[in-house]
């Protein structure tokens, strides 16, 4: 959205956004430390553990469909404006969120409200990124913020509520995205803004884009299989250790280790795809998922906990590579106009396997009494993905 009619592109501006997209993806980020409010929802609202595990499934639904539906809203809900006012649905959200006397109006403003707010900044922040002079960097650092975030909050929520603060340990978020909303609608019409970020030319990407979407089809499969296990395992890595016979400072350690493999694999990735292409980014993923994935399923035969430790460990850092290297990957296929609609598209596996996984993963464990089912399920729709993807690198 331009601002003012500069003809040529003003540095500081792109930084200013790039910086202010960040700040807003990281407060929306608090999304995924859900787990840690389980214990006080659990205590207040309701005694069900299914209760309580639907209300961030629901909020994974009104995630996908945000990230569907904000690229097609009208221009002022998009890009770092766009990025403002979901910051401020999202605070408000929370801060009524914080106050819910009634499960049904919690669900109501964190899953659905909250969970909408927090897809829509996450596909403005990552349109901005994708547009700036280095997207191959500047994309994968977006989504690090964003899974940063929950890293960040989910033990502030956990301390919080620990001490007694109840829902009002969702307050630090809301201030966060509070600020960050602020900041994102002054870096927009600041002095110096030059032209939006999502005006820069198209042929700052390293990889012509074509607008050849023939294999958006096949990203999506390798998406969704490719998040399959991260989502089945990842999400279960406390539980897993435990049933392992694991201690509960082993079972802290595979939470602070998933939680840094899953950012460092995000990271990594900009400095990869400046020496490889998206699609070989994304390959590289799946291998390392695929070695992740086979250590945790040796640890019980061999009956070593570190073993189950690092395998966590790595899952998470290609879960980190696949969730980077995706848009990456999108970017390089489309123009920078077309980027927001079609990630959205492709985006929609993801909110599939977020649906399909955990609960498949459950249903597997209280079936058999163990997750090696999950495991092998995991590994071998890895497989497949990583199968699919070796066709997208034939056919471009």
């Amino acid at each position: 959205m331009n601002l003012t009619p500069w003809p040529q592109r003003n540095g500081r501006n792109e930084t200013a956004q790039l910086i202010a997209a960040a700040l807003c993806c990281f407060s929306a980020g608090s999304l995924y430390g859900w787990s840690a409010l389980i214990p006080v929802v659990e205590a207040t609202l309701t005694q069900s553990t299914g209760s309580a595990g639907f209300i961030f499934s629901l909020a994974i639904v009104s995630f996908t469909i945000a990230v569907f539906i904000a690229p097609r809203l009208p221009q002022a809900f998009q890009q770092l404006s766009g990025c403002s006012v979901f910051a401020l649905m999202g605070a408000v959200s929370l801060s009524i969120a914080s106050l819910s006397a009634t499960y049904l109006m919690f669900v109501l403003f964190f899953s659905v409200g909250f969970g909408i707010a927090s897809g829509a900044i996450y596909i403005n922040a990552l349109s901005i990124a994708s547009a700036s002079k280095w997207p191959k960097i500047s994309t994968p650092v977006m989504v690090a913020s964003f899974g940063l975030g929950g890293a960040v909050f989910g033990p502030v929520w956990r301390t919080l509520a620990a001490k007694g603060w109840d829902m009002s340990a969702l307050l630090p978020a809301t201030v966060a995205l509070a600020c960050s909303a602020v900041l994102a609608i002054l870096f927009n019409h600041s002095r110096f803004a030059g032209k939006s970020v999502g005006n820069v030319a198209e042929s700052s990407v390293d990889d012509p884009p074509t607008d050849n979407l023939t294999p958006v089809a096949l990203i999506c499969l390798v998406f969704g299989f490719g998040s399959m296990a991260g989502l089945m395992v990842l999400g279960l890595a406390s539980k897993i250790i435990d049933v392992a016979g694991g201690t509960v400072v082993l079972s802290t350690i595979a939470i602070a280790g998933v939680a840094i493999g899953n950012t460092g694999g995000r990271l990594s990735v900009g400095l990869i795809t400046l020496h490889y292409t998206s699609i070989q980014s994304v390959i590289v993923a799946c291998i390392v998922i695929i070695f992740g994935l086979v250590l945790i399923a040796a640890a019980p035969v061999v009956d070593i906990n570190l073993m189950l430790l690092c395998g966590l460990t790595i899952v998470a850092l290609g879960y980190g590579m696949m969730a980077s290297s995706i848009p990456v990957l999108v970017r390089s296929l489309c123009s920078e106009v077309r980027f927001a609609q079609v990630f959205s598209i492709v985006f929609l596996a993801w909110g599939v396997a977020g649906l399909t996984a955990p609960w498949l993963a459950g249903v597997m464990f209280d079936r058999t009494g163990s997750f090696q089912p999950s495991v092998i399920g995991a590994l071998v729709m890895t497989i497949l993905a990583w199968l699919f993807a070796i066709q997208i690198r034939r056919q471009s």
